[in-house]
């Protein structure tokens, strides 16, 4: 994945549709993290139709989907720059536990360049 500077935080580019994983620390109880799609996908020719951005938390039994929000920034001007997303994570069985982000196209794929930094995980 390609890494930018988005607003002081590194973001990194996942094309829709994809998807990344990060394991999930034990002493985490909270996530942070920015999302949004970048100035060139809604600016100038082609623009993107838009982009569905979705994160799941894993607690090792079930997955929890704590975000799924639609971006339409050429439509929606609420929708441009970067977003940010803050959650109190589930308390969660023990075992391994894991954030997933989910990049997914809207009716097209075109210039559908999703941008995730990379969760910051606090107890």
């Amino acid at each position: 994945a390609e890494a930018f500077d988005g607003a002081g935080a590194m973001m990194y580019k996942l094309h829709a549709a994809g998807l990344i994983g990060y394991r999930v620390p034990a002493a985490a109880h909270h996530v942070h993290f920015k999302y949004g799609l970048p100035l060139g996908t809604y600016l100038g020719s082609p623009v993107t139709d838009g982009a569905k951005f979705v994160a799941l938390f894993f607690d090792g039994k079930k997955s929890t989907r704590i975000l799924s929000r639609y971006l339409d920034p050429a439509g929606e001007p609420d929708d441009r720059g970067v977003q940010d997303f803050d959650f109190a994570l589930p308390a969660a069985a023990q075992g391994e536990r894991e954030l997933v982000f989910i990049s997914q196209t809207g009716k097209t794929d075109i210039m559908d360049w999703c941008c995730w930094s990379q969760p910051k995980f606090t107890p």
